[in-house]
């Protein structure tokens, strides 16, 4: 998947001091077509809510098989 300057949010949140530097996890849940569904932050803060859009935008290489649950631990300094 691709992740680029979309965490443009994350950054300014951060400097916003409403979040910190630190781990937050997204679970989501890959399709065969590549798309994402089932976004959910384990956090409710705006880092985590930003990182989640960011989540539901992704897309994935096709793949054939079953969808697949991914719990994904994204670090920001």
């Amino acid at each position: 998947a691709r992740i680029d300057s979309r965490f443009a949010c994350s950054s300014a949140t951060l400097a916003s001091d409403r979040g910190e530097p630190g781990t937050y996890r997204v679970s989501f849940v890959v399709q065969p077509s590549g798309s994402v569904t089932n976004v959910a932050p384990q956090a409710s803060d705006d880092v985590s809510q930003c990182i989640a859009a960011v989540v539901r935008d992704m897309t994935f290489p096709r793949f054939r098989g079953a969808a697949f649950p991914v719990t994904y631990p994204f670090r920001l300094r």
